[in-house]
């Protein structure tokens, strides 16, 4: 089995950046049980923002960003399902 390349040397992320992946990660962990993803929560977003403290700016900012992740990462994983007509 070939093992894909990012497994092997996978891209590293600014110091400045980890705590969001870890945020995201974390918060990723909320999502609804199902045969598909679901989204996380915006209530589970807004509840660890609290924890974490943020100002309403940041807040705001952080909200916004981990909900597009998420949508983008849904995406990302929608878009590699096989279409109904593939099967």
């Amino acid at each position: 089995m070939q093992v894909p390349d990012e497994w092997v040397n996978p891209p590293t992320l600014p110091l400045h950046l980890a705590w969001i992946r870890d945020a995201f990660e974390k918060l990723s962990t909320c999502r609804g049980a199902g045969f598909t993803a679901t989204p996380i929560p915006w209530r589970d977003i807004k509840v660890y923002s609290h924890d974490m403290r943020l100002d309403s700016e940041a807040d705001e900012w952080f909200v916004t960003l981990i909900m597009n992740l998420d949508s983008a990462v849904l995406k990302y994983y929608r878009d590699k399902e096989p279409k109904k007509d593939e099967k």
